[in-house]
């Protein structure tokens, strides 16, 4: 699967000026936003200007969500394998089985 949501910058690093965006670039000619992810409210640069920074967790945060829709597809061929191969009662199937449930179904209890 070729993965077609990116972050708007080249390695988000602590300390970068916010926001982020991720854009899923196959959807329109300039791509969508699929998420924003501001920042910390730092400091005030001027009268008139806020300044958030990214932290470590928002560049973290950014790269789990570009990677959300392979990850999806990942954990439905697990449970698919696991369904057809039978026997599989280890708890990381279990896990996956619970994470692809809420990924499908936001109100599922996995």
């Amino acid at each position: 699967m070729s993965a077609s949501w990116s972050i708007d910058r080249v390695l988000p690093v602590a300390g970068q000026e916010g926001p982020l965006r991720v854009l899923d670039r196959e959807d329109g000619p300039h791509g969508r936003i699929v998420c924003v992810i501001p920042g910390h409210l730092e400091w005030q640069a001027t009268p008139d200007r806020l300044v958030r920074l990214l932290d470590e967790q928002d560049a973290g945060n950014a790269r789990l969500i570009v990677a959300a829709p392979e990850l999806r597809t990942a954990l439905a061929g697990l449970v698919e394998w696991a369904a057809r191969t039978g026997g599989w009662e280890a708890p990381c199937w279990q896990d996956a089985h619970a994470v692809l449930s809420r990924l499908r179904d936001p109100r599922a209890e996995g």
